[in-house]
Protein backbone atom coordinates (compact mmCIF):
# COMPACT_ATOMS: atom_id res chain seq x y z
CA UNK A 1 0.00 0.00 0.00
CA UNK A 2 1.29 3.53 -0.87
CA UNK A 3 1.65 5.92 2.05
CA UNK A 4 -0.44 8.30 1.75
CA UNK A 5 0.98 12.17 2.21
CA UNK A 6 0.37 13.40 6.43
CA UNK A 7 -1.73 16.21 4.73
CA UNK A 8 -4.40 14.37 3.39
CA UNK A 9 -5.40 12.85 7.59
CA UNK A 10 -8.60 13.39 7.79
CA UNK A 11 -10.00 16.04 10.24
CA UNK A 12 -9.72 14.80 14.42
CA UNK A 13 -8.65 11.11 12.82
CA UNK A 14 -5.80 11.04 16.14
CA UNK A 15 -8.22 12.88 18.37
CA UNK A 16 -7.96 10.04 20.60
CA UNK A 17 -4.18 9.80 20.60
CA UNK A 18 -2.69 9.22 23.78
CA UNK A 19 1.09 8.19 23.02
CA UNK A 20 3.98 9.11 20.63
CA UNK A 21 6.84 6.96 19.51
CA UNK A 22 9.65 7.52 17.55
CA UNK A 23 12.99 6.42 15.89
CA UNK A 24 15.91 8.43 16.20
CA UNK A 25 18.75 8.61 13.74
CA UNK A 26 17.20 10.36 10.62
CA UNK A 27 13.30 10.46 12.11
CA UNK A 28 14.46 12.86 15.43
CA UNK A 29 17.89 13.91 14.28
CA UNK A 30 18.40 15.24 10.73
CA UNK A 31 21.82 14.58 8.94
CA UNK A 32 23.17 13.51 12.57
CA UNK A 33 22.07 16.84 14.04
CA UNK A 34 18.91 17.46 16.60
CA UNK A 35 17.58 20.78 15.18
CA UNK A 36 15.26 23.63 16.99
CA UNK A 37 12.21 22.55 15.59
CA UNK A 38 12.37 18.70 16.52
CA UNK A 39 13.97 19.41 19.90
CA UNK A 40 10.72 21.99 20.64
CA UNK A 41 8.44 19.40 19.06
CA UNK A 42 9.46 16.90 21.69
CA UNK A 43 8.75 19.57 24.25
CA UNK A 44 5.30 20.10 22.47
CA UNK A 45 4.07 16.74 22.90
CA UNK A 46 5.33 16.54 26.56
CA UNK A 47 2.94 19.92 26.77
CA UNK A 48 0.24 18.28 25.08
CA UNK A 49 0.37 15.34 27.41
CA UNK A 50 1.36 12.35 25.38
CA UNK A 51 3.16 9.60 26.37
CA UNK A 52 6.28 9.63 24.58
CA UNK A 53 9.36 7.19 23.93
CA UNK A 54 11.69 6.69 21.53
CA UNK A 55 12.71 3.53 19.86
CA UNK A 56 16.07 3.12 18.33
CA UNK A 57 18.76 0.79 17.28
CA UNK A 58 21.36 3.53 19.80
CA UNK A 59 23.39 1.65 22.59
CA UNK A 60 22.75 2.00 26.18
CA UNK A 61 25.16 5.02 26.66
CA UNK A 62 22.78 6.98 24.06
CA UNK A 63 19.63 5.70 25.85
CA UNK A 64 20.65 6.64 29.56
CA UNK A 65 21.21 9.80 28.01
CA UNK A 66 18.21 10.33 26.09
CA UNK A 67 15.98 9.39 29.13
CA UNK A 68 17.34 11.33 31.41
CA UNK A 69 17.94 14.55 29.63
CA UNK A 70 15.00 14.46 26.57
CA UNK A 71 11.41 14.77 27.64
CA UNK A 72 10.35 11.90 27.46
CA UNK A 73 9.12 8.94 29.27
CA UNK A 74 10.86 6.08 27.67
CA UNK A 75 13.96 5.07 25.93
CA UNK A 76 14.15 1.63 24.18
CA UNK A 77 17.44 0.81 22.83
CA UNK A 78 19.33 -1.59 21.18
CA UNK A 79 16.92 -2.52 18.50
CA UNK A 80 14.84 -3.66 21.86
CA UNK A 81 16.92 -5.05 23.91
CA UNK A 82 16.00 -2.94 26.82
CA UNK A 83 13.79 -0.44 27.96
CA UNK A 84 14.55 2.99 30.67
CA UNK A 85 11.46 4.18 32.15
CA UNK A 86 11.59 7.44 33.95
CA UNK A 87 9.91 7.16 37.23
CA UNK A 88 7.63 10.32 38.47
CA UNK A 89 10.51 10.86 40.87
CA UNK A 90 13.06 11.13 38.29
CA UNK A 91 15.22 7.31 38.99
CA UNK A 92 15.07 5.32 35.63
CA UNK A 93 13.94 2.16 35.59
CA UNK A 94 15.75 -0.80 33.48
CA UNK A 95 14.07 -4.23 31.78
CA UNK A 96 15.91 -6.03 29.69
CA UNK A 97 14.08 -9.16 27.08
CA UNK A 98 16.91 -11.58 27.86
CA UNK A 99 18.69 -12.52 31.62
CA UNK A 100 21.68 -11.31 32.60
CA UNK A 101 23.81 -15.18 32.14
CA UNK A 102 21.89 -15.23 28.40
CA UNK A 103 23.94 -11.78 27.92
CA UNK A 104 26.63 -12.84 29.06
CA UNK A 105 26.84 -16.24 26.77
CA UNK A 106 25.31 -13.59 23.96
CA UNK A 107 28.17 -11.39 24.52
CA UNK A 108 31.20 -14.15 23.31
CA UNK A 109 28.77 -15.52 20.41
CA UNK A 110 27.82 -12.04 18.94
CA UNK A 111 31.75 -11.09 18.84
CA UNK A 112 32.53 -14.36 17.93
CA UNK A 113 30.80 -13.55 14.49
CA UNK A 114 31.50 -10.41 14.09
CA UNK A 115 34.96 -11.58 13.94
CA UNK A 116 34.28 -13.35 11.03
CA UNK A 117 32.89 -10.25 9.25
CA UNK A 118 35.66 -8.14 9.92
CA UNK A 119 37.84 -11.09 8.38
CA UNK A 120 35.92 -11.45 5.24
CA UNK A 121 35.33 -7.95 4.65
CA UNK A 122 38.10 -5.09 5.81
CA UNK A 123 35.43 -2.55 5.16
CA UNK A 124 33.52 -3.64 8.57
CA UNK A 125 33.73 -0.87 11.09
CA UNK A 126 32.94 -1.33 14.41
CA UNK A 127 30.41 1.21 15.26
CA UNK A 128 32.21 3.99 17.66
CA UNK A 129 28.97 3.85 20.00
CA UNK A 130 29.56 0.05 20.44
CA UNK A 131 31.92 0.95 22.85
CA UNK A 132 28.38 1.88 25.20
CA UNK A 133 26.16 -0.79 24.33
CA UNK A 134 25.17 -3.89 26.35
CA UNK A 135 23.46 -6.03 24.42
CA UNK A 136 24.24 -5.83 20.51
CA UNK A 137 27.23 -4.72 18.15
CA UNK A 138 26.72 -2.11 15.80
CA UNK A 139 29.18 -2.02 12.38
CA UNK A 140 28.93 1.73 11.10
CA UNK A 141 27.31 2.21 7.59
CA UNK A 142 28.36 6.03 7.14
CA UNK A 143 28.75 7.56 10.01
CA UNK A 144 32.48 7.76 10.47
CA UNK A 145 33.85 6.41 7.34
CA UNK A 146 33.30 5.97 3.62
CA UNK A 147 29.50 5.36 2.80
CA UNK A 148 29.47 1.10 2.54
CA UNK A 149 28.16 0.05 -0.46
CA UNK A 150 24.65 -2.04 -0.45
CA UNK A 151 25.62 -5.36 -1.71
CA UNK A 152 28.36 -5.38 0.92
CA UNK A 153 26.07 -4.09 4.02
CA UNK A 154 23.45 -7.03 2.68
CA UNK A 155 26.73 -9.79 2.61
CA UNK A 156 28.00 -8.72 5.66
CA UNK A 157 24.52 -8.93 7.32
CA UNK A 158 24.10 -12.50 5.44
CA UNK A 159 27.11 -13.65 6.99
CA UNK A 160 26.34 -12.31 10.69
CA UNK A 161 22.80 -14.41 10.30
CA UNK A 162 24.64 -17.32 8.87
CA UNK A 163 26.18 -17.31 12.28
CA UNK A 164 23.13 -17.37 14.17
CA UNK A 165 22.93 -13.31 14.95
CA UNK A 166 19.58 -11.51 14.57
CA UNK A 167 20.86 -8.17 12.28
CA UNK A 168 18.86 -5.08 11.85
CA UNK A 169 19.53 -2.18 9.58
CA UNK A 170 19.14 1.28 9.90
CA UNK A 171 20.48 4.63 7.84
CA UNK A 172 23.63 4.49 9.69
CA UNK A 173 24.11 1.01 11.33
CA UNK A 174 23.91 -2.99 10.79
CA UNK A 175 22.95 -4.15 14.22
CA UNK A 176 23.88 -7.71 15.25
CA UNK A 177 22.46 -9.79 18.37
CA UNK A 178 21.59 -13.15 19.80
CA UNK A 179 17.62 -13.54 20.14
CA UNK A 180 14.70 -13.66 18.15
CA UNK A 181 13.35 -9.94 19.14
CA UNK A 182 13.57 -6.82 17.79
CA UNK A 183 12.04 -3.10 18.24
CA UNK A 184 8.05 -4.64 17.98
CA UNK A 185 8.86 -6.96 20.57
CA UNK A 186 9.88 -4.90 23.36
CA UNK A 187 7.28 -2.34 22.33
CA UNK A 188 4.48 -4.53 22.68
CA UNK A 189 5.43 -5.42 25.99
CA UNK A 190 6.17 -1.43 27.02
CA UNK A 191 2.80 -0.37 25.96
CA UNK A 192 0.82 -3.51 27.99
CA UNK A 193 2.79 -2.95 30.91
CA UNK A 194 1.79 0.75 30.29
CA UNK A 195 -2.03 -0.16 29.59
CA UNK A 196 -1.91 1.95 26.25
CA UNK A 197 -3.53 0.96 23.00
CA UNK A 198 -1.77 0.57 20.02
CA UNK A 199 -4.59 2.62 17.92
CA UNK A 200 -4.24 5.28 20.56
CA UNK A 201 -0.29 5.69 19.83
CA UNK A 202 1.28 6.97 16.12
CA UNK A 203 4.54 5.64 15.48
CA UNK A 204 7.15 7.66 13.85
CA UNK A 205 10.41 6.06 12.02
CA UNK A 206 12.80 6.60 8.46
CA UNK A 207 14.18 3.39 7.48
CA UNK A 208 14.12 -0.99 7.22
CA UNK A 209 14.44 -1.20 11.24
CA UNK A 210 11.22 0.75 11.32
CA UNK A 211 8.92 -1.90 9.46
CA UNK A 212 8.04 -3.88 12.31
CA UNK A 213 7.00 -1.22 13.96
CA UNK A 214 5.08 0.51 11.00
CA UNK A 215 3.08 -2.77 10.42
CA UNK A 216 2.05 -3.13 13.72
CA UNK A 217 0.46 0.65 14.61
CA UNK A 218 -2.56 1.57 12.57
CA UNK A 219 -1.22 5.15 12.54
CA UNK A 220 2.63 4.63 11.30
CA UNK A 221 4.52 7.57 9.99
CA UNK A 222 7.27 7.44 8.06
CA UNK A 223 9.36 10.74 7.46
CA UNK A 224 9.82 11.90 3.98
CA UNK A 225 13.68 10.74 4.16
CA UNK A 226 11.49 6.88 4.14
CA UNK A 227 11.02 7.07 0.07
CA UNK A 228 13.83 5.51 -1.14
CA UNK A 229 12.75 1.93 0.90
CA UNK A 230 8.84 2.07 0.34
CA UNK A 231 9.28 -0.39 -2.00
CA UNK A 232 11.61 -2.63 0.07
CA UNK A 233 9.34 -1.88 3.06
CA UNK A 234 5.92 -2.61 0.45
CA UNK A 235 7.42 -6.24 -0.49
CA UNK A 236 7.36 -7.20 3.66
CA UNK A 237 4.00 -5.53 3.70
CA UNK A 238 5.85 -3.07 6.54
CA UNK A 239 5.08 0.21 4.95
CA UNK A 240 3.87 3.30 6.68
CA UNK A 241 0.95 4.42 6.71
CA UNK A 242 1.44 8.10 6.23
CA UNK A 243 4.09 10.05 4.88
CA UNK A 244 5.53 13.57 6.03
CA UNK A 245 6.38 16.06 3.36
CA UNK A 246 9.67 16.78 4.89
CA UNK A 247 12.64 14.78 6.47
CA UNK A 248 14.17 13.84 9.32
CA UNK A 249 13.42 16.10 12.43
CA UNK A 250 11.34 18.11 10.24
CA UNK A 251 9.39 15.49 10.00
CA UNK A 252 9.06 14.90 12.75
CA UNK A 253 7.73 18.69 14.26
CA UNK A 254 5.05 18.11 11.42
CA UNK A 255 3.69 14.68 12.61
CA UNK A 256 3.76 16.68 16.39
CA UNK A 257 2.11 19.85 15.02
CA UNK A 258 -0.61 17.63 13.02
CA UNK A 259 -0.90 15.47 16.27
CA UNK A 260 -2.01 19.21 17.86
CA UNK A 261 -4.47 20.21 16.01
CA UNK A 262 -6.07 17.07 15.85
CA UNK A 263 -6.45 16.39 19.31
CA UNK A 264 -7.60 20.42 19.85
CA UNK A 265 -10.10 19.60 17.37
CA UNK A 266 -8.50 22.27 14.76
CA UNK A 267 -7.84 19.80 11.78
Amino acid sequence: MEPSPLRLLPPSAWRGITALLFDVDDTLTTDGALLPDAYRALWAARAAGLWTCAVTGRGAGWCDLMVRLFPVDAVVGETGAFVYEKLPDGRIREAFLRSAAQRRDDDRRRWRAVAAVQKRFPEARIARDTAFRLCDTALDLKEDGPPVADADARAMMALLQARGLTVARSSVHINAWVGDYGKREMVQALLARRRIRRDRAVYVGDSRNDGPLFAFFPHSVGVANVAPLLDELRARSEAPRWITRRRGGLGFAEVVRTLGAHRRGRA
